[in-house]
C-alpha cells in the first residue's frame, strides 16, 4: 500500500503546478484509495 501512496505523491507533485494545487492533490489520495494512509499503518 505504501508503495501506491509513495507513486501518487510523486504524481501528484509533477502534476502540480503550485503549493496549494499539491496539498489538494495529496487530500484527495486516500479519498480515492479508500480508507486513509495512515490508516493501514
Amino acid at each position: 500500500p505504501f508503495s501506491y501512496a509513495a507513486g501518487d505523491w510523486l504524481f501528484a507533485l509533477q502534476r502540480s503546478t503550485n503549493p496549494v494545487d499539491f496539498i489538494a492533490r495529496i487530500n484527495s489520495i486516500p479519498l480515492m484509495r479508500g480508507p486513509g494512509l495512515f490508516e493501514k499503518f
